[in-house]
């Protein structure tokens, strides 16, 4: 079984349910995983499968646009299989309606005449959801779920552990450890990305023991910021904000017009990192830097 790295304040949890459902032999609990991007909420969910011996099924909420769609997904699910359900805020309404009888009770309900409803019954399966914007979940579909859990918060010997078991057989100093934690700002995704290549630039010099300034090589290489790791597009956006917007307030869609991206792109991939590492705020008139965020384009 492929092993992940477990937040160590979740670690705990994660193993009592997956203890106790196999013990019971019952089910998965249906759970909600919150989190930023990167920090693994796929990963624990394919985790999860593979411990209990199930299959997983991922879907992307965007993707899922109309009731049959997800009724079509529903009836093919086989007794105790996970359906994960990636960025699960953007289910269409229509679609969450179809979802709520097939949560509390293993069911769909089908309309089949005025007024007349046929409920068919389902393979007993469990729902994970993830999300990075827990806000924008209805408070329908939230209740649903049993169990909550915020995926991150990862601490610096979670960091360790993860570049021990991406590393293979390459060696690092303990200042390139600490650097490539850094400039991943404690992002899983991240750090795995930048061990990937890092591995590639070890074995094309024939570099057996991997230093601070191996990685600081790398980072120009794969245009990352030296300092904090900020990609292009993170370093657009902040100059965007700043030059263009004169540090905003600025809206999503100015700003996903100025940068030739879409909103989505902006709300769901650039703009949570930038969040969370203090360099923006969200503002009742919209996007501001803050001045850790001024200080950088400075």
């Amino acid at each position: 079984m492929k092993q992940i790295v477990i937040p160590r304040k979740i670690s705990r949890l994660i193993d009592e349910v997956l203890k106790g459902s196999l013990d019971r032999g019952e089910i998965l609990p249906h759970m909600l995983l919150v989190g930023p991007p990167g920090v693994g909420k796929t990963t624990l969910a394919s985790y999860m499968a593979e411990n209990m011996g199930t299959s997983l099924v991922r879907i992307i909420g965007g993707a899922v646009s109309k009731p049959k769609d997800i009724v079509s997904i529903l009836l093919k699910l086989s007794p105790g299989s996970i359906l994960f359900i990636d960025e699960i805020h953007r289910l269409p309404s229509a679609v969450e309606e179809i979802l709520y009888p097939a949560i509390d009770r293993f069911e769909i309900d089908v309309l089949i005449g005025k007024g007349k409803v046929k409920h068919i019954s389902l393979s007993p399966f469990t729902l994970i959801g993830a999300t990075t914007m827990e806000d924008k979940i209805s408070p329908p579909l939230r209740s649903r779920f049993s169990i909550v859990i915020h995926v991150g918060d990862y601490e610096k010997d979670d960091f360790y552990k993860m570049i021990d078991l991406y590393a293979d057989s390459f060696l690092f100093t303990p200042d390139a450890k600490d650097y490539v934690i850094k400039i991943s700002r404690h992002t899983p995704r991240r750090l795995i990305l930048i061990l990937e290549r890092l591995k590639d630039f070890a074995t094309t010099r024939s570099i057996d023991l991997i230093d601070k300034e191996h990685v600081e090589m790398l980072l120009e290489i794969i245009d990352y910021d030296t300092e904090f790791g900020l990609d292009r597009r993170e370093r657009r956006y902040l100059s965007v904000l700043a030059h263009m917007f004169n540090g905003g307030p600025a809206g999503v869609k100015a700003i996903a017009a100025a940068m030739g991206e879409s909103v989505s792109t902006i709300q769901e991939i650039i703009e949570p990192s930038l969040l969370a590492d203090g360099f923006i705020l969200l503002t009742s008139r919209g996007r501001k830097l803050t001045a850790k965020g001024w200080r950088f384009v400075s």
